[in-house]
C-alpha cells in the first residue's frame, strides 16, 4: 500500500503524461463520493451526478465497480470504458495528481491497475489484446514502468493472441514494440522480436 502511494506520488510529479496543454477537468465533488463509496448502490448513486462526458470520473466508477461486483457483465463493462485516445488516458492519469484523491487507493487501482486488470480480463476472455498493446504505447516516463508491466508475461504465456493483437497495429505501432519487420513471421518469431527489453 505505501508503496503504491510512493509510485502516484512520484509519477504525479515526475512524469511527462502530466501535460497541462489540453482540457482535462474532472468533478471532484463526485470522485469523491465515488472512493467514499462502500456499495454498488451508493457508487451507483454518485455516479449519476457524474457529467457523462467526465473521463477521469467514468474511469474511477467503472474501476471501482468491477471492485464491488466482480461479474462477466461487468469485465465487460470495463473493457469497453478502457480509453480509445491518448488525451483520454491522459486525462484519467491527472486523477494521480497530488492531493487527497490522487493518493486514495481506489486511483491507485483505477490507473496504475489499468493494464494489468484489463490483460487479466483479456486473457481469461479471449479477447484481442489490440487496444491494450495501443493504449500501452501511449504511456511514456515512470507511468510506462508500470503500464508495461503485463506485456512480456503475456507474451511468455499466450503468445499467439499477443502475436495476433500486434499484427493488428499499425506498421508504426508495431515498430515501437518489435526490432524488426513481422510480415510473414511465425508466432514464436514475431514473440522474439517483439521482446520487451526496455521494461
Amino acid at each position: 500500500m505505501l508503496r503504491a502511494l510512493a509510485i502516484v506520488v512520484i509519477v504525479a510529479l515526475t512524469s511527462p503524461l502530466a501535460a497541462d496543454d489540453f482540457d482535462c477537468k474532472f468533478d471532484e465533488a463526485v470522485a469523491r463520493r465515488l472512493i467514499a463509496a462502500r456499495t454498488v448502490a451508493q457508487l451507483d448513486a454518485a455516479y449519476a451526478k457524474a457529467r457523462r462526458d467526465d473521463v477521469p470520473v467514468r474511469a474511477l466508477y467503472r474501476s471501482r465497480r468491477l471492485q464491488l461486483h466482480p461479474t462477466f457483465d461487468e469485465e465487460k463493462r470495463y473493457l469497453d470504458s478502457l480509453p480509445k485516445r491518448r488525451d483520454d488516458l491522459l486525462c484519467i492519469y491527472r486523477l494521480t495528481y497530488p492531493g487527497p484523491i490522487g493518493e486514495s487507493e481506489a486511483v491507485t487501482d483505477t490507473v496504475y491497475d489499468m493494464f494489468e486488470r484489463a490483460a487479466a480480463i483479456v486473457k481469461k476472455r479471449g479477447l484481442s489484446y489490440e487496444q491494450l498493446l495501443r493504449m500501452t504505447l501511449w504511456t511514456d516516463g515512470e507511468l510506462a514502468e508500470i503500464a508495461w508491466d503485463w506485456y512480456q508475461p503475456a507474451l511468455d504465456a499466450d503468445p499467439k493472441r499477443v502475436v495476433a493483437g500486434i499484427r493488428r497495429l499499425t506498421r508504426k505501432e508495431q515498430s515501437q514494440l518489435c526490432s524488426g519487420a513481422i510480415d510473414g513471421l511465425s508466432v514464436a518469431e514475431t514473440a522474439k522480436l517483439c521482446r520487451s527489453e526496455e521494461y
